[in-house]
């Protein structure tokens, strides 16, 4: 009986979990994100398994959208959250599939006034294992499951969020560093205009007054530059966080993506579009899943209105008589029926149902209002490139001018004001094509402008080997 008491003890040893602390070190934690690069070797496995274009010669020269989006998804803290978040979901299936532990009692007793010859020892032994009914462990494991897809989703969602507000933040990079080029190119201009016009004024050919005007054209154009390139160091920072690396790894870097043609919107099809807002989503997917837990749940809790069953085989020593017996109990559902948690459950149902419902109908809304915003903003930057054609037609002529001898430089500078301050306007309406875009990408999830091949985006269900470990 020792013998056997004591191999029962080392397996229930055997099979507990030890714990392993693992306290943070804020500068150790500091330390680990100033020394993130580009070319780390889980940033580089991690490229080879979710990107086929990029695998082959990592780091690239120059990051593009498809590269910071990868380096993004395996630095930033949301996707890592996300990642966690995952890990805790599949966790708690693991609690949902366990079954109930058996238990065990001994109950020694010792009798003072036992007939000679008899052993004064009462012992017994007697297990209680319980069995439960009505299918409870698979609503549980159903439900935990569901919880788990529905956090795997979540996991894309937060993907195509920081994707979302990566080429955000890259479109209003390009846009600051081209208008604060634009903005020396008038600086320098219109500094030309104003020495010309200051000697003119010297020689009595100009008034003071047309010398005010543009030395104030001047200071205005100096300062408009300097918060041209306020905005663009601004958003230097704003692409360095969004990939989660430091300045000082971002600025070794070379970035390269350009605006190309846009993409028409007539070219995109509506039916498409609304499909993939409807199904593709990964908020309609996800509250998809939530409702079928909810279902989980609430079979779950009916499922309890029937009694669990607990069968007690046993053995006694009874002053020398071995007696076994066996018994069974289970809880009698007279006082209640387990109405309440049902009725919760069902109106959480129907409270998931309803959330279905609104994140769909606000998809197709989001959808609908992207699609007409990117139609507007295309009209307005075909208008503007318009006008730059006209504009560079009145330069070519303001030119021709000028060497035919029938105007001075001056006209030819005029010319070039006039067409940079219609690239200006041209590169806000481009700027704002391209956030409509983004905005419309992030409705339907889905690249629309980019060709891309980071397998990421089609299956959120990927965690870096550092996350695993």
């Amino acid at each position: 009986m020792k013998r056997c008491l004591v191999v029962i003890f080392l397996g229930i040893l055997a099979g507990c979990v030890t714990y392993k602390p693992e306290p943070i070190s804020p500068a150790q934690t500091d330390a680990a994100f100033r020394s993130r690069t580009v070319d780390d070797s889980g940033l580089r496995d991690f490229v080879s398994k979710n990107s086929t274009n990029l695998a082959a010669h990592w780091p690239p020269k120059e990051f593009d959208l498809e590269a910071l989006t990868l380096v993004a998804f395996y630095y930033h803290p949301d996707l890592q959250l996300a990642r966690a978040r995952v890990a805790e979901s599949a966790a708690g299936e693991i609690t949902a599939g366990e079954r109930p532990n058996p238990s065990v009692s001994f109950s020694p007793q010792y009798a003072v006034n036992s007939d000679t010859g008899t052993s004064p020892w009462l012992f017994g032994f007697s297990w209680d294992i319980p069995i439960e009914t009505a299918g409870k462990r698979g609503h549980r494991l159903e439900q935990a499951k569901q919880l788990t897809l529905a956090a795997r989703i979540a996991l894309g969602e937060t993907a195509w969020k920081v994707r979302g507000d990566l080429r955000s933040n890259l479109v209003e990079y390009y846009a600051a560093d081209l208008d604060a080029q634009y903005l020396r190119t008038e600086t320098n201009l219109r500094s030309n205009l104003l020495e010309r016009l200051e000697r003119q004024l010297q020689a009595g050919e100009t008034s003071r007054l047309e010398v005010n005007v543009a030395r104030s054209e001047s200071i205005s154009s100096s300062i408009a530059q300097t918060k041209a390139e306020t905005r663009f160091a601004d958003a230097r920072f704003q692409v360095a966080a969004s990939i989660g690396l430091p300045m000082a790894a971002f600025e070794k870097m070379r970035i390269h993506w350009r605006y190309d043609e846009p993409t028409n919107p007539n070219t995109i099809s509506p039916a498409s579009i609304q499909s993939a807002s409807v199904l593709n989503r990964l908020d309609v997917r996800r509250s998809l899943a939530e409702y079928a837990a909810s279902e989980a749940a609430l079979q779950s809790e009916i499922a309890k209105q029937y009694p669990d069953v607990h069968i007690s085989p046993g053995y006694e020593f009874d002053q020398g008589e071995h007696k076994f017996g066996i018994g069974a109990s289970a809880t009698l559902p007279i006082l209640n029926h387990n109405l309440g948690p049902i009725a919760e459950a069902e109106a959480k149902r129907k409270e998931s149902e309803i959330r279905f419902l609104a994140v769909q109908s606000g998809a197709i809304q989001d959808m609908e209002r992207t699609s007409a915003a990117y139609r507007r903003a295309y009209m307005q930057w075909t208008n503007d490139s318009t006008l730059i054609a006209a504009q560079s037609r009145n330069l070519k002529s303001a030119q021709a001018t000028v060497q035919a001898g029938e105007a001075d430089q001056s006209v030819v500078w005029t010319a070039q004001l006039q067409r940079l301050e219609a690239r200006r306007g041209q590169l806000e309406s481009l700027r704002v094509l391209q956030q409509s875009l983004g905005a419309l990408e992030n409705a339907v999830q889905r690249p629309i402008s980019e060709s891309t091949d980071i397998r990421f985006l089609a299956s959120p269900d990927i965690a870096t080997e550092r996350d695993k470990r």
